[in-house]
């Protein structure tokens, strides 16, 4: 691989009106006013000094390095230690006419005038890219402008459950991407088919620790959370009202639940055959951890029973009704039913469809006196274990978990995202993200354990039985139990 090592110099002008950006002096690129203005996006004051503050990413202003040792601002040279990386978390400051540059671990520059920064260019030229689940139209937006940007062919191909078909290309041979996007549950079956590779501690600065976790198997990193969703619960506030609460107790939500009547719409609907649904309300009655301390998972024990047998027995009083996700949100956007437990995912559509919604508050078991824990359901991507470009794909990956993508990907879809920073950003500029995030303040993460796949479909089955009144939930429980530790014994 062929590396140049170049001068990249800034000039800017004070008035803010232009900023000139030159490789080695030559040629240079002016960015104009409104071009710096329509790429800034607001600042959390952890980073600004406490300062209301907007600005862009240092590294969307400069080519990829390679690596990088000296920066220069208005004549006072700085040598920091991997620059390359630090760029990611640089930033320059465009409220005021005067620019001014935000660098870690260092004081804020103010009237900034010119930049130089030393270093050496990264050469590859292109990567391959799969993507899935919801808003594959604008990540794809994301990566390409990142391509632009910088002279790559990017490939990005939208591809339905990325890990099986990563771990059959590995398998079977074939041409593998640079970069996949995973779920936890796949993990551990990408890391055992040695699909991906290792990723440096580094990259994680700034990530929400949970996800980072989620991601993290033999005390190694695979992956980068990119966002996570989070169950909710969605109200039509045309009957029911929730807005005086900051929290709501389950016996007033079943009160709530007996004053409507079932021939104006149904009290309460979500997808009760799945363990994603029954995991809050474990939890809620005290489950600790989905885990044994021999890592293997136990559902026969008295919180699992006493979530179970309060929905069994909301569903025998008519407030609630099982059903699966897609018949969930077609009654609720048709106001067949008044409340549904879903994902911050379905905002946007709820919005695109412009039914009246609400978010409802935390809500609390007033048995226990314990909120009920959200389950978080993070997506990140990871860099395979075939990828010819592993420099350039970390670039990639710094790109898609920094503030900027962060910041409008989230906003514009409802995610939660995994830049810590990115959340205190839309916390304070985006409707919902205030309630969402104190919701998820008590959420579990979707474990990468292979014995998670084992439960939800063992417990996918038998909790059909229980609902449906078929069988009781201790024998629900009991013959779950003996499955699961079949299901152990033959791994």
């Amino acid at each position: 691989m062929s590396i140049t090592c170049i001068l990249i110099s800034f000039i800017g002008i004070t008035s803010l009106s232009a900023l000139e950006v030159s490789v080695n002096q030559k040629q240079p690129e002016t960015f104009s006013d409104d071009v710096l203005t329509e790429l800034s996006y607001p600042l959390p004051q952890e980073l600004t000094g406490d300062r209301q503050e907007k600005g862009i990413v240092l590294s969307q202003l400069l080519p990829l390095f390679f690596e990088a040792w000296e920066i220069n601002i208005d004549g006072i040279p700085l040598r920091i230690e991997t620059l390359e990386d630090t760029l990611e978390h640089s930033y320059l400051l465009t409220s005021d006419p005067e620019l001014a540059l935000f660098i870690p671990g260092y004081q804020i520059f103010t009237d900034v005038g010119s930049i130089d920064v030393s270093g050496e260019i990264l050469a590859d030229d292109q990567l391959e890219i799969w993507i899935s689940w919801e808003g594959t139209d604008e990540l794809r937006e994301e990566i390409l402008r990142f391509g632009k940007n910088h002279a790559i062919d990017i490939t990005v191909l939208n591809i339905p459950n990325p890990e099986s078909r990563l771990i059959s290309v590995v398998r079977g041979g074939g041409s593998a991407p640079d970069i996949i996007m995973s779920s936890p549950g796949k993990l551990h079956s990408l890391v055992e088919a040695k699909a991906l590779q290792p990723l440096p501690q580094s990259l994680t600065i700034d990530l929400d620790q949970r996800g980072v976790q989620a991601f993290s198997l033999q005390e190694k990193q695979w992956a980068l959370p990119f966002y996570c969703d989070s169950q909710l619960f969605f109200y039509n506030p045309e009957l029911i009202d929730l807005s005086s609460h900051d929290s709501i107790t389950l016996t007033e939500l079943e009160t709530l639940a007996a004053q409507l009547s079932s021939e104006v719409a149904l009290p309460l609907t979500w997808n009760a055959y799945s363990v994603f649904w029954l995991l809050p309300f474990e939890y809620s009655f005290g489950k600790e951890s989905l885990f044994e301390d021999n890592r293997d998972i136990s559902v026969f024990d008295e919180p699992t029973k006493r979530a179970l047998d309060y929905i069994v027995e909301l569903n025998q009083k008519d407030y609630f009704r099982p059903t699966e996700k897609d018949a969930m949100i077609s009654l609720f956007s048709s106001g067949r039913s008044a409340m549904i437990y879903s994902a911050s995912y379905s905002i946007p559509y709820f919005q695109k469809l412009g039914i009246p919604y609400e978010i409802a508050p935390v809500i609390i078991n007033d048995a226990t006196s314990t909120p009920l824990s959200p389950m978080l359901d993070f997506k990140a991507f990871g860099i395979t274990h075939h990828s010819s470009h592993p420099i350039l794909a970390y670039r990639l990956l710094s790109y898609l978990t920094g503030l900027d993508v962060q910041y409008r990907f989230s906003k514009e879809l409802y995610k939660l995202p995994a830049n810590s920073f990115s959340s205190k950003a839309l916390e304070s500029s985006t409707p919902y993200y205030e309630v969402m995030l104190k919701q998820t303040e008590q959420g579990k993460v979707i474990p990468s354990d292979s014995a998670y796949t084992a439960y939800k479909n063992i417990m996918w089955k038998l909790l059909r039985f229980a609902l449906s009144g078929q069988m009781k939930t201790e024998e629900v429980l009991k013959q779950g139990e003996r499955l699961l530790e079949q299901a152990s014994s033959d791994q």
